[in-house]
């Protein structure tokens, strides 16, 4: 008997709804505060509307605060210029856990704002103390451009955390789009279409550098799922087309531990070992697959296989309106494959 030894170790299937997080811009739309057709077929949320505050609360309280923030001329206008932070700190009703999250902000002077997210109030600890915040700042205000003095507080940045690689903030009162992507615990930052900050939750690295940060331990970025939330740090700023798509979490098609979910078809011997799927030839060294049982439309399908000689490959077909089972096949060749991990 010939041993194929195709192997297959993970399987993840997400569906394919919109860009994926390596995309350097977010949607755009002809009208401001508004989705289009495909935004909307995409998943895209709107989390402002241009009219009003609905789906917004303060931090730690139900009711939106009065005097801190208003909406002019489609956009959500942070009134405040005592330079204090007087409790109008705001966060969404709804709570995300993985998403990609769009806005155009502007800069006045002295603007010294956030936008935060997994946010999860804790009695006691004020906004900025329980979540990561995508920094939001007139820089030259506050810092000159080279000193070393708030690496970590400008625009684009990973406040008191991660500093921003680039800084292609524009000037004050031109529109500038942040985004932020949240992955499980992958983490991007950019600004005006270019990359600022890159990190991993709970890495060494990231616990060293909250442990020298001002943030208190057990309490910052502790939450897996959390609002999103606008700073009102007592100065100006502005903010439209603030948008988010949730991410949907892999499908894992392949468990590691045996054949559930998938169907035999053909003489070839299927079985698992050492967490990997294997296939061997056989006797009649026939044309064989196997076949998921559940079907899909749209997907994007990730693994990793390693051949030595002959052919093996997956097959799968995909159209709108269309549901295809997906298919491991394994050519009556004798070689050998091996999947090894999931990208």
């Amino acid at each position: 008997m010939i041993r194929v030894a195709a192997r297959w170790s993970v399987f993840v299937l997400t569906a394919l709804t919109a860009c994926g997080p390596g995309a350097e811009e977010g949607p755009s739309a002809p009208d401001h505060n508004t989705l289009s057709a495909e935004e909307r077929a995409a998943g895209w949320e709107l989390l402002f509307d241009g009219t009003s505050t609905a789906g917004w609360r303060g931090y730690g309280r139900s009711d939106f605060p009065s005097g801190g923030w208003t909406v002019e001329n489609g956009e959500l206008v942070g009134l405040s210029t005592t330079g204090d932070m007087d409790g109008g700190d705001i966060v969404t009703v709804a709570e995300y856990t993985d998403f990609e999250l769009v806005f155009d902000f502007k800069l006045g002077p002295a603007t010294n704002s956030g936008v935060f997210y997994r946010v999860r109030e804790h009695d006691g600890a004020a906004l900025w103390e329980v979540a990561p915040e995508y920094q939001v700042l007139d820089d030259t205000a506050y810092f000159a451009p080279e000193a070393e003095e708030g690496r970590t507080h400008r625009t684009g940045d990973n406040y008191d955390v991660h500093e921003a690689t680039v800084r292609p903030t524009r000037g004050l009162g031109e529109w500038n789009t942040g985004r932020v992507v949240v992955d499980g615990s992958r983490v991007e930052h950019w600004l005006n279409g270019e990359l600022t900050v890159a990190y991993e939750y709970y890495t060494d690295e990231w616990e060293a550098l909250v442990a020298e940060s001002k943030f208190p331990r057990g309490i910052y970025a502790r939450a897996g799922t959390g609002s999103i939330g606008l700073q009102d740090h007592g100065t100006p700023v502005w903010f439209r087309n603030i948008k988010i798509r949730p991410i949907e979490q892999a499908v894992p098609l392949f468990n590691g531990v045996d054949l559930e979910g998938w169907t035999v078809h053909g003489t070839e011997q299927w079985y698992v070992e050492d967490g990997d799927l294997v296939c061997e030839s056989g006797p009649d060294a026939a044309y064989g697959y196997l076949r998921t049982n559940a079907q899909y439309t749209d997907f994007e399908l990730t693994a990793t296989v390693v051949c030595s000689s002959g052919r093996r490959w997956m097959a799968w077909s995909s159209a709108v309106g269309r549901q295809r089972s997906l298919r491991l096949a394994s050519s009556p060749v004798g070689s050998t494959s091996r999947m090894a991990e999931a990208g």
